[in-house]
């Protein structure tokens, strides 16, 4: 009787070193355990907000690419590194001057046709900015309003 419960016993220790190992395999080698690592490695998709790492560009007004509209806009810089707040700064009529210029590349409905309109335009600012400034000084813009007049 003894034997028998000393093989039963053996026995589900055995298949649990089995699942733990092959769990363990599944989720360090390709499965959880990849994504998991690579999530935690990852940037995340929305930077916290602070004063420290946050600029706010005054209202835009100017021209679109249609013929007499006009936008008026304004936006937040979340900035990758809080420390890049002073530099940043210092280039904010260098920045302004190239959201101006985009603006006025841009039609109306490429500005506030869709929620892909924005999502673009946010992606052109922040593509422009970075370009200027130093690749991943602006980590995110914020659009905080904007009016097309038609």
């Amino acid at each position: 009787m003894k034997s028998r419960i000393i093989y039963i016993v053996g026995g589900v220790l055995a298949l649990a070193v089995v699942i733990g190992v092959s769990v363990l395999t599944s989720y360090l080698v390709g499965g959880r355990g990849a994504t998991a690592n690579a999530v935690n490695n990852a940037v995340p998709a929305h930077a916290e907000i602070t004063s420290e790492n946050t600029i706010m560009l005054n209202e835009f007004v100017t021209n679109l690419a249609d013929q007499r509209q006009y936008v008026k806009v304004t936006m937040h810089l979340v900035l990758t590194r809080a420390k890049d707040k002073e530099q940043v700064e210092k280039a904010v009529p260098r920045i302004r001057d190239a959201v101006v210029q985009l603006l006025n590349t841009k039609k109306s409905m490429e500005v506030t046709g869709s929620a892909e309109a924005n999502k673009q335009l946010k992606a052109d600012v922040l593509k422009t900015l970075n370009d200027l400034l130093g690749a991943n000084t602006v980590r995110e813009v914020l659009i905080t309003d904007i009016v097309v007049q038609f």
